[in-house]
Order: structure tokens, then C-alpha cells, then sequence
């Protein structure tokens, strides 16, 4: 509340006292809005001549109407319990010399509020209007000076107002914290809610608790939901049709593609959403809708309430129960117009004719199963589907909009399939040979995935789909024959036909004017890629890795807009048409070679490739360069790419002696990778130019060995199994670094010694310039050296992933920096480890006596075994600072638990935490 109050107070600008402010406080219900009115209110209305405060004004308005709620406003600011209506034409006149601060709290109504507080000339110099509304559009469209947005409640905030309530207490017992963080996940930040279970769990026990919150799983709390539904109550049929949807259907979905959804069905969803938010019902977050759990949860209760017994009477099914029984009892009315079934966890269900007669009205099916389907644990997702069909399964929903169906089992769709007003038919791992036969009109259709679909040979005509927008293919195996009609799709921006290893032509791609993505990795039989007839502006990303393509088209350079050319492990590529270099504004080159030991040498390289000057991305991984002579790479070619902040040249045989002392000159660099190369040092000087440069990844560079300067600008270094790697640069590279690899770097074991203080310098410096406010905690620095024991000087150790430590009495003081965690990890037993599962990362989760929990991060690291391990056992090492808002001085136990994510066997020997205090002797 405290932060909240401040923003007020300065939105308010109490400090001019020569103007008039109004301010609005908007939100969702439940979210605060009057409480933090009222806190503002008392704070400052001892600096006015006359205060009044409408609490629940729109209610007021709908009992008093406008005069008698302009009655009750000035009796409260003139003092005078008995005005007559006849005085209220001179409200101007009387305020007009006063300052008065006046809160109206939840008013909707633009025109009665004009009626009621007028414009700023009403009133008296240093007066300050307060206005809270669920309808921030309201508060926009009254000029207001300023519109504060109420934020949701922090975890610790949250925390303390449930343990107030529940437990009057600052915060939960210890036997309660679990209960007590399953109340507050649930109530996401809404104090409403925080406060009426907190107030319902009062004096209850462990078991009560546990049933309260199970009930919360499948009956919503009516309190709460009766304020939240009070904005629902406010829409009109067709906000609250869009509203439902969403709730339902499609909270987290991309709000373009929602809408192209929407608005099929007749919902001019391009205006009403926008109403949505701003009354607080919906956000956009990175383009997606999203909504507070609790309103989604009021939505599908609304829905549940249509037919409270019989679920085949409402208008939308989701719960699988429910749909289950729908379909198995036939009891699916023309009602019924959203179905989403989800088959991951169902059992057995029989699809008829009779099931689906009545529900004739159906705008949105989907048949899907939440659990991937290609999770290693499942064989084929056909075994997954344990869907049923009656010999003589039709299936006609002809108003269909959105239409998606896993493991669809049929060869085709019926020949009288024809929802003429379908947006998005998507019907992946299914068993269709044939989509349709002959000519379909869908003009309304947009998008099609039939990714996955093993048995499909052909795709369909799409002379009559002339709106697609995006088409999917991946992965269809047996696809051979693309219809001619695809290359007419004006409309087009992206295709995919990745994997489709069967394929060996692709359409002229003369009318794709709109295509902006076009992927044909892995297309590993297609030889040629066709001439590009037109002028493909719009065309961003063009992915050929992995076919068998020899040459581009000369027409290459017509695609003037290209900034992404993937032709990596292009192993028939010849070369590349002097066109090529039309490509200005290409920003990512991958021309990256074959298997590790199948190093492809990329001829007829783009030369000057400087004319790029755009390229930001270059990669030759796995390539061998082009040389001058036999025995020298020409790093000169790469000169003049003054833009380029990535370079790839990993596992490109580059020896001792090669010429990579140009690499210095690539001033914008920010990401290098040398890994996998042979050479045994690097040149003096090249890294220290390298100004930019902030990742350096070395790792399998097995003849390194030593690293003599590292640039001051570097945050991350990967030199895992550098074998040979014996000496790295002092202590002051530490200064810089967020985390260092040195996995299996068996030679450095000499360090261990001077480890402390190593650690300690950095510590020291990093505290003074990095400080992190996100929770989860980045740790400020991490790495990883051979070592198979946690160092002394880390006091706290365990066998086990929970460390306790109990602290002394004056343990806290102010040379206390942070603390150090350590774990010894054991790597021997990865033989059998897929290399795309060979990562990980630690979060140390602190719990302090009074229950205020801190959870720090770390970064992803990598680990190739390559060869056979010399040094299997390696030591992480993490320094974490420490911060506010917690009273550490009131500390004196903490309990750290180590968490690992990773999808490697990862085996931790011991682990352990150090507290850590400044040494003037350290520097």
C-alpha cells in the first residue's frame, strides 16, 4: 500500500497549489481502488477547506439519481445536512473559491459525472478531485490530468495480508506456509480475494483448510465473485459473448488471431475488446489475451449456471466431465455452440452421429490432447486418441468456425463437408491421405495445419481458398505433390514444409506477393528451389537448410527484403549467384556445414561478403572457410561486416597459427563461438578489441591451453571440456562475469587455493554495481570447476538438497555481503544422455524462520561429454547478494533448498552455503 499511496501522492501534485488536479484510480473489482482512495483521503484531507467522500457512487446514482447524489455531495463539503435543492444551480459559485478534495468512488456514467464535478473551473486553486472506475475509457474520456492503474498485490504483500487476516499474526505459522502459498497462487495478487479466505480460513485447522481449498478447485467463492461479476453485469450481449470465449476458450492465445476468430463469428471483436480492457476484464500481454484467474473463473461459472445439472443445455463445455458426458449420454442441445475436449487423460469415448445431431449451432470444436504428442513416453498419438466412431459417423457442423482435431482418423473429410464461414481448419498427427477431392469454397478460411499428418500425399486444391493467410505442413513425410494453385495464394505470409522428406518440387512461387516466411528445412530430396517470378518485397525469412538444393535461383536477389537466409548443411550447394548480393538487408547468414565429421567447405563464398553491411548473424558451424593457401583461413573475408554482433565459427577446423587476429577488427561483436576448433592458444590482443563483446563460447577446444586476457566487457564464458586449459587470466575477470564454465578443466584444480579470495574480490565489486529487484534472484555470479568437495570456507554443508543453518546472534552486521552456494555434481553417468537434454541450472529457494522465501537462479549451463570423461565430478559455485525487504537482522535461521532443472540424470553429491563478509585484505 505504502508504494501505492507514494505514486498517488505524486500524481496528485499536492505542491501546486495554483491548479486544479483530477486524478482517476482504475482497476478490476476487487482490486483495491477504494481502499487505496480512502488511505489517500485520510493522509491528505487535512490540507483542504472542505473534503467529501462518495463511497459506492454508482449505486448511490442509481437510488439518489444525479440531484440527490449532488445533494449528498455538498452536504458533505458545506457541512450542512439540510440543503435545499433550490441552491444547488450556484454548486460553481459556492466552490469556486474553496479548495476541496472530493473522492467519487466507482462511478461508470460520463454524463452524470459531468453533472456532477464539472470541469476544473469549478473549483478552488489547490483543489484535487479523486475518481475511482473498473472503466478506465470513463476516466479517459473526462480529461482527467492523470489515471493511476492499481497493481496486484506482491508476494510478500500478499503474504502478510492473508496471514492478517487468517491468522492476525505478520505471518503464517510454519505448518501453515505450504496451505497459506496455495491460497495466495490462487488469489493472484487480488486483495479481495486475500482477504475474504483469509477471513473464511480464520481459527480453522490444517484439514479445513485443505477442504476449503479443494472445493476453490470446482465451486468459485460467491463473495468474490458477486463484486467481479458486477463488471460482467455491465456489458452488453455481445462484449459478454467475446468475454465468455476468452474465459473459457482462449485466455493466453494471440490476440490477432483471436480476433480473426471473434470476428467470423459476428463479434466486431476489433471494438469490444478494447472495451474488455478498459474495464479491467482483460490485458494484453505480449500480444495475448490474458485475464486474472478469478475472472475466468467467474466466466465459466456464469456459463456452469445456464444449466446448472445438465451441461449439454449450456452454451460452452470445457470441462472434460462434462463434455464426456455430453457426448456419451447424447444430450447436446442446439444450445451448445463451443466444445473443447481434451483426450491426454480420457478414458475411452465413443463418437455418433446422435451425439452431435442437436448441436447444430457449434462455432468452435476442439478435439486436443494438453500432453504433447510428441512426448518420448508415447509411441504414436493414435494410441493416445482413445476415440470410438459408430459405423455410420457423420459429422455436419456446418457453422462451424474453428475447427481443430489431433489424430483425425479418417482418410479424408466427407465429401459434404462445407462450413462456409470456417477460419482455421487444423488437423495435425492425423491419418488423412487426401484432404478433399476436387475444389472446396472457403473463402473465409485463414489457416490450415495439417502438420504431422504421416499418410498425406497431395495437398488440396486451393483455387478456392483465396484467403489463406498461413499454411502448415511440417513434417508430412509422404507429402509428394504440392498443388500448382498454392503459388496463386496472394494472400499468403507463411508456409511451412519443414521434414517433408518426400518432397522433391516446389510450385512457382510467382503470385506469393504476400509471403513473409517460407521454411523448407529438412526438405532433404528437394533439389531445386524455383525462380522467383515478381517482386517478393515482403518476403523476411527464407529457411533452405538441410535439401539437397545445388544452386539458388539467380532471382534470389529479387527478394530485396530478406533478412534471415538459412542454407546450413546445404551439402550439394555449389555456390551462389552473384545476385545474391542484392541482399542488403540481410541481417542473419547461416551457411553452417554437415556432421562433426563431415566438415563442408562453402565455395563460392559471397565475396565481398562486406557488402552485408546490415549482418548482424553469421554462421559457419561445422564449414571449413575458404583459404588463401592450404595451410591459411581467410579471416580477411569477413572484414568490414561493421554491424555483425554473432559470429558462429565453431568446429571449423580452424588450427594453431590461423590468422584470427582480424576477428579483433569486428567491433560490434557481442557473441563469439570458437568451440570445437584446434587451436592451442589465441592471439594477444584479439579479445581486448573486442569491446562489445559479452559472450565467448570455447568449449571442446580440447588443445587450448591458456586464456590470456578475457575483454573487460564479458558476461558469460563456456571452455567445458577444454581439457588442456591451464591458465586463465586473475581476479579481476571475475569483476565483469555473470557465469564461467570450466567443466572437465581438469588443469585448474591449482586454483581451488586461491578460490576465497577470488570469490570474495568479486563479490565485493559486484555489490557495489549490480543490484536485481525480479523474483526470481539472478545469482550475481556462477561457475564451475573441476573439484570433487564443497571449499572449507563454506561452512554449511549437506548430503542432501536442504541446507539449515542457524545464526548467531549478531551474525548480521554491515560488512555482510551475500552468500555463496556450492554443490559437487557428478557427471559420470551420462552415456546414454541425448545431447539436446544436456543442460541444467540450480535455484537455491531460501527460507527464512519467519517464512519470507527468496528463490535464486542461475543460468542454463551446457555439458557435451564428447569423449570419455577425465574429470567427472566438477563443483558449482554461485555468489548471491543480499537484499531488501526482508529484516535480516531479525533473521537467525534459514533454510535453503536446492532445486535442479534439468531432463539429465543429474547426480548431486553435496551441497552447501557460505555466508559471506567483506575483507579489506581481499582487495
Amino acid at each position: 500500500m505504502s508504494s501505492s499511496l507514494q505514486e498517488m501522492q505524486f500524481l496528485l501534485r499536492l505542491e501546486y497549489v495554483d491548479e486544479v488536479r483530477m486524478v482517476g484510480i482504475c482497476g478490476m473489482g476487487g482490486i483495491g481502488k477504494t481502499t487505496l482512495a480512502k488511505a489517500i483521503y485520510e493522509r491528505i484531507s487535512g490540507q483542504f477547506e472542505a473534503c467529501a467522500f462518495l463511497e459506492n457512487a454508482g449505486d448511490d446514482l442509481k437510488r439518489l439519481g444525479v440531484h440527490g447524489l449532488k445533494e449528498k455531495l455538498l452536504s458533505q463539503l458545506l457541512k450542512d445536512r439540510n440543503l435545499e435543492l433550490e441552491v444547488l444551480s450556484s454548486i460553481k459559485a459556492r466552490l469556486y473559491f474553496k479548495k476541496v478534495l472530493i473522492v467519487i468512488d466507482d462511478v461508470n456514467s460520463h454524463e452524470k459525472f459531468e453533472e456532477l464535478v464539472g470541469k476544473h473551473d469549478w473549483f478552488g486553486q489547490g483543489s484535487r478531485i479523486i475518481v475511482t472506475s473498473r472503466d478506465k475509457h470513463f476516466l479517459d474520456l473526462h480529461g482527467l490530468d492523470e489515471v493511476y492503474e492499481v497493481k496486484k498485490l506482491n508476494y510478500s504483500n500478499a503474504l502478510e495480508l492473508l496471514s492478517h487476516y487468517a491468522f492476525k499474526q505478520v505471518q503464517p505459522p510454519e505448518e501453515y506456509m505450504e496451505l497459506a502459498l496455495s491460497v495466495i497462487f490462487y488469489a493472484q495478487g487480488l486483495p479481495l480475494a486475500v482477504k475474504v479466505l483469509g477471513s473464511l480460513l480464520y481459527n480453522k485447522d490444517k484439514p479445513k483448510w485443505e477442504s476449503e481449498l479443494a472445493k476453490l478447485k470446482r465451486i468459485p467463492n460467491m463473495e468474490i465473485q458477486s463484486v467481479l461479476q458486477v463488471s460482467f453485469d455491465g456489458l452488453d450481449e455481445m462484449q459478454k459473448n467475446i468475454f465468455l470465449d476468452i474465459a473459457c476458450f482462449f485466455e493466453g492465445e494471440d490476440k490477432d488471431y483471436v480476433m480473426k476468430i471473434l470476428d467470423s463469428c459476428g463479434f466486431f471483436p476489433n471494438i469490444e475488446i478494447s472495451v474488455l480492457i478498459d474495464k479491467s476484464l482483460v490485458t494484453i500481454l505480449d500480444n495475448k489475451l490474458m485475464m486474472h484467474n478469478l475472472l475466468q473463473e467467474m466466466g465459466r461459472e456464469i456459463v456452469r449456471r445456464e444449466s446448472p445439472k445438465e451441461p449439454g443445455k449450456r452454451s460452452r463445455l470445457w470441462f472434460q466431465g462434462d463434455v464426456y458426458h455430453v457426448l456419451a449420454k447424447k444430450t447436446g442441445t442446439e444450445v451448445v455452440e463451443a466444445m473443447f475436449l481434451d483426450l491426454s487423460y480420457q478414458e475411452e469415448i465413443l463418437f455418433t452421429t446422435e451425439a452431435f445431431a442437436r448441436m447444430n449451432r457449434l462455432r468452435l470444436l476442439k478435439v486436443y490432447e494438453s500432453q504433447d504428442p510428441r512426448d518420448e513416453t508415447c509411441s504414436s498419438p493414435k494410441e493416445m486418441c482413445k476415440v470410438q466412431f459408430s459405423r455410420d459417423f457423420k459429422f455436419h457442423c456446418n457453422d462451424l468456425r474453428y475447427l481443430y482435431w489431433i489424430g483425425y482418423p479418417f482418410k479424408s473429410l466427407s465429401s459434404d463437408f462445407n462450413p462456409k464461414g470456417l477460419v482455421d481448419l487444423g488437423m495435425p498427427y492425423s491419418h488423412i491421405k487426401q484432404l478433399w477431392k476436387g475444389v472446396k469454397v472457403l473463402d473465409n478460411l485463414t489457416f490450415m495445419d495439417l502438420s504431422h499428418s504421416k499418410q498425406l500425399i497431395e495437398t488440396p486444391d486451393f483455387s478456392k481458398i483465396v484467403n489463406l493467410e498461413r499454411l502448415v505442413f511440417e513434417d508430412c513425410t509422404r507429402l509428394r505433390k504440392i498443388h500448382p494453385s498454392l503459388g496463386r495464394l496472394s494472400k499468403l505470409i507463411f508456409l511451412s514444409l519443414r521434414n517433408c522428406i518426400s518432397l522433391r518440387h516446389f510450385p512457382s512461387s510467382g503470385e506469393l506477393e504476400s509471403l513473409q516466411i517460407l521454411i523448407l528445412s529438412g526438405c532433404s530430396k528437394l533439389e531445386e528451389f524455383p525462380e522467383i517470378r515478381g517482386y517478393m518485397e515482403h518476403l523476411s525469412e527464407l529457411y533452405l537448410d538441410g535439401t539437397a538444393i545445388k544452386e539458388l535461383p539467380s532471382s534470389i536477389g529479387c527478394a530485396s527484403g530478406l533478412v534471415i537466409l538459412d542454407i546450413k548443411n546445404c551439402k550439394m550447394l555449389r555456390g551462389f549467384p552473384t545476385s545474391i548480393l542484392n541482399l542488403r538487408s540481410l541481417q542473419t547468414l547461416k551457411l553452417s556445414g554437415g556432421l562433426e565429421s563431415e566438415n563442408v567447405i562453402i565455395r563460392g563464398m559471397p565475396s565481398p561478403i562486406s557488402l552485408f553491411r546490415n549482418l548482424g548473424v553469421l554462421s559457419f558451424a561445422r564449414s571449413s572457410l575458404p583459404s588463401k593457401s592450404s595451410h591459411s583461413i581467410d579471416f580477411l573475408l569477413l572484414s568490414g561486416l561493421c554491424s555483425l554482433q554473432h559470429l558462429d565459427l565453431s568446429h571449423c577446423n580452424i588450427p594453431e597459427g590461423a590468422d584470427i587476429i582480424k576477428l579483433g577488427s569486428l567491433s560490434s561483436l557481442k557473441s563469439l563461438n570458437l568451440s570445437g576448433n584446434n587451436f592451442i592458444s589465441l592471439p594477444p590482443n584479439m579479445l581486448s578489441r573486442l569491446s562489445q563483446l559479452t559472450r565467448l563460447d570455447l568449449h571442446d577446444c580440447r588443445s587450448l591451453k591458456a586464456l590470456l586476457e578475457l575483454p573487460p566487457s564479458l558476461i558469460s564464458i563456456d571452455a567445458h571440456n577444454c581439457t588442456s586449459l591451464g591458465i586463465i587470466p586473475d581476479q579481476s575477470i571475475y569483476k565483469c562475469l555473470y557465469n564461467a564454465s570450466f567443466i572437465n578443466c581438469f588443469k585448474l584444480m591449482k586454483y581451488q587455493s586461491s578460490l576465497e579470495t577470488l570469490f570474495l574480490t568479486m563479490a565485493m565489486d559486484v555489490t557495489k554495481t549490480r543490484f536485481h529487484l525480479s523474483q526470481p534472484r539472478p545469482v550475481e555470479f556462477s561457475t564451475i570447476l573441476p573439484g570433487s568437495v564443497i571449499p572449507d570456507w563454506i561452512r554449511y554443508t549437506s548430503t542432501t538438497e536442504e541446507v539449515n543453518i542457524e545464526l548467531s546472534q549478531n551474525w548480521f552486521n554491515s560488512n555482510f555481503l551475500g552468500f555463496a552456494f556450492s554443490v559437487v555434481i557428478d557427471f559420470s553417468d551420462m552415456t546414454h544422455v541425448s545431447p539436446e537434454k544436456m543442460s541444467f541450472s540450480i535455484f537455491p529457494l531460501l527460507v527464512t524462520n519467519s517464512g519470507q522465501t527468496i528463490t535464486y537462479c542461475d543460468s542454463n549451463y551446457r555439458h557435451t561429454p564428447g569423449h570419455a570423461l577425465i574429470e567427472p565430478v566438477n563443483m558449482w559455485l554461485a555468489y548471491a547478494p543480499v537484499f531488501g525487504p526482508i529484516k535480516w537482522h531479525e533473521v537467525n535461521h534459514i533454510k535453503v533448498t536446492f532445486l535442479k532443472l534439468t531432463r539429465m540424470p543429474l547426480k548431486i553429491n553435496r551441497y552447501g552455503v557460505g555466508l559471506m563478509y567483506s575483507r579489506e585484505d581481499a582487495k
